[in-house]
């Protein structure tokens, strides 16, 4: 499920459903706490050499290069990408070849056991694009009022990093008086700029505070979404109008648990 626990019942982005199925009597199990949704998951161990398997085997060039064969040769294929491409789900940031790449990233074998569905994920990802930059933009932010909704909704929606990053910023912005408060944002355009997956490893990745938590085995996705934008601000007292581009990373573990929780990583590059 595109899930960020700040949002609200009422206005929460479509699902992406997640389901994890063990064999009891032929796999080990082994539960953790979920720093997400503080619920108890079980990490099935035999499920998790299999994703390695399959992460193991999508990287590199060949697979790619197979799935733009399938794509070129396969009728199917072929109506599946024209449709992304009249529905403008891929990046207009990318050019045909690129965009082929892309869509051959897209069928990640990963992805499909977690059932990552692009177009419900940009439809969550717009709602979270406007929610978070009306709170980062907020006043109550600006001002460090730690106990409001705003406040909260970026702690919880934010990796560590990137919501210190923001502070900061809010800061400089302020005591150079360059506070801006946007008002209302119309989104013009959603589009998916890259999507990929790891399987995390307490060898290879070394954590810290700053650094979104996981356990060993989980199936990391990380997605780079574009948002084109009209944003009605106030600077001062006067209200301007302003066109926006922007790239935000997404990234969550997708396996193991029922509704992901998907965390913003980076804004245009910043704060990974």
């Amino acid at each position: 499920m595109f899930y960020f626990r700040s949002i609200s019942k009422n206005v929460r982005p479509q699902a992406l459903s997640r389901t994890v199925v063990a064999n009891k009597n032929t796999a080990t199990k082994k539960s953790f706490s979920s720093i997400y949704t503080n619920k108890c998951f079980y990490c099935n161990t035999a499920s998790g050499l299999a994703d390695t398997f399959l992460q193991e085997s999508f990287d590199g060039l060949l697979p790619r290069v197979r799935s733009i064969q399938s794509l070129i040769n396969g009728k199917q294929q072929r109506q599946n990408f024209t449709m992304m491409l009249q529905n403008g789900i891929l990046s207009s940031n990318l050019n045909f070849f690129n965009k082929m790449i892309l869509y051959s990233d897209l069928q990640n074998p990963l992805l499909s056991k977690y059932h990552f569905d692009v177009a419900e994920f940009l439809t969550g990802a717009e709602e979270a694009f406007q929610q978070v930059s009306l709170a980062i933009s907020s006043r109550n932010v600006c001002n460090h009022h730690e106990d409001t909704t705003e406040n909260k909704l970026l702690k919880a929606s934010l990796s560590p990093r990137l919501y210190e990053a923001c502070i900061e910023v809010s800061t400089h912005l302020k005591q150079e008086g360059c506070f801006s408060v946007i008002e209302n944002i119309d989104v013009q355009h959603v589009t998916l700029d890259s999507v990929m997956t790891r399987v995390f490893s307490s060898s290879v990745n070394i954590a810290d505070e700053n650094t979104l938590q996981y356990t060993e085995g989980s199936v990391i996705a990380k997605v780079d979404v574009c948002f084109e934008a009209h944003e009605e601000y106030r600077f001062g007292r006067e209200l301007k109008l302003r066109s926006t581009t922007s790239q935000w990373t997404f990234e969550s573990c997708i396996s193991g648990q029922d509704e992901p929780d998907w965390r913003i990583t980076a804004f245009d590059g910043v704060g990974v």
